[in-house]
């Protein structure tokens, strides 16, 4: 699955969950952010059970049935054919880690900023906070 079908996947299967920008504070070391990371997330419920996904989750648990939670993207893209490159920079783009450090510096990743913008776009939420 390329990149291009898994957000053409994306956005087929948008409307089985609720899509959220989710405030994340890293754990390890300190956080030199003005603000939170905000990553992509599908929420699901069943019952009373409320399942998180990244967006590579929910895409794969959409076709197959299969819960891979966000910590196991690449198992998920696995299963749906993706090449494992893609499926980290999908990852990226979702986690908001479209920032690259080259030479000890840092600027955006216009790539992975493209590429979170269309996923937002995507899963039907407005990339003004991209």
């Amino acid at each position: 699955m390329t990149t291009d079908e898994f957000l053409a996947e994306l956005r087929r299967v948008r409307g089985q969950y609720e899509w959220k920008l989710v405030s994340v504070v890293m754990s390890s070391g300190t956080e030199r952010r003005t603000r939170s990371r905000l990553h992509l997330r599908a929420f699901s419920r069943s019952g009373s059970v409320q399942t998180v996904f990244d967006p590579i989750g929910a895409v794969c648990h959409a076709r197959t049935g299969e819960i891979y939670e966000p910590g196991s993207w690449a198992d998920a893209g696995e299963l749906l054919g993706m090449v494992p490159t893609d499926a980290a920079a999908v990852i990226a783009a979702s986690n908001d880690r479209t920032w690259t450090g080259p030479d000890g510096g840092r600027e955006p990743a216009p790539t992975l900023r493209a590429m979170r913008i269309r996923m937002m776009e995507a899963a039907g939420l407005e990339p003004a906070d991209a």
